[in-house]
């Protein structure tokens, strides 16, 4: 509904961004609760799936797009005790990647962005559980700006970025 909202009251369908994601608790797997597991694969993975699964006809049967997911550079760093989160990310890197594969033909670009700590009511969390010691591990030494990701999917949804596809951009 919401792909079909988009095209109706944009009157046509070029760009899509599936982003959605939920905290994750910090706990080793013995101990994740099935019923948070599944919320988790839920809105982390199944939501980027089903967005994909709406968008790539309705982008066939027109003269292409782009989609991006949104995944995290936590689907690389495969901290201990962030399963669920961890692992839905990381399989939204794997269906993005083959997507594009199958749609590149149908001129579909399908990219991953992976953002790091990013200033976020999320990353404000993260921050306040974890300390300012997550901060400073960054390179950068700050938290990005949702601005600073935005910028990154402008680019990938323009014609600058028009041979590129299947990749994760960790930002």
């Amino acid at each position: 509904a919401m792909v079909q909202g988009a095209r109706d009251a944009l009157g046509g369908l070029d760009t899509v961004v599936a982003n959605a994601g939920v905290p994750t608790r910090y706990e080793p797997i013995e101990a994740i609760e099935l019923s948070y597991w599944q919320r988790v694969l839920d809105i982390d993975l199944n939501g980027v799936f089903y967005t994909l699964r709406a968008a790539i006809p309705l982008l066939r049967a027109g003269d292409g797009g782009v989609i991006l997911t949104v995944s995290s550079v936590g689907a690389d760093m495969c901290g201990a005790n962030g399963g669920a989160y961890v692992a839905s990310k990381a399989a939204v890197n794997a269906l993005t990647i083959m997507a594009a594969r199958e749609n590149a033909r149908h001129n579909i670009r399908c990219n991953v962005i992976a953002p790091g700590l990013i200033a976020t009511d999320m990353g404000d969390g993260l921050v306040s559980a974890h300390g300012e010691a997550i901060v400073k591990a960054i390179p950068m030494r700050r938290m990005g700006s949702p601005e600073e990701v935005g910028q990154l999917a402008v680019y990938l949804a323009s014609d600058d970025a028009a041979w590129i596809t299947g990749e994760v951009f960790r930002i």
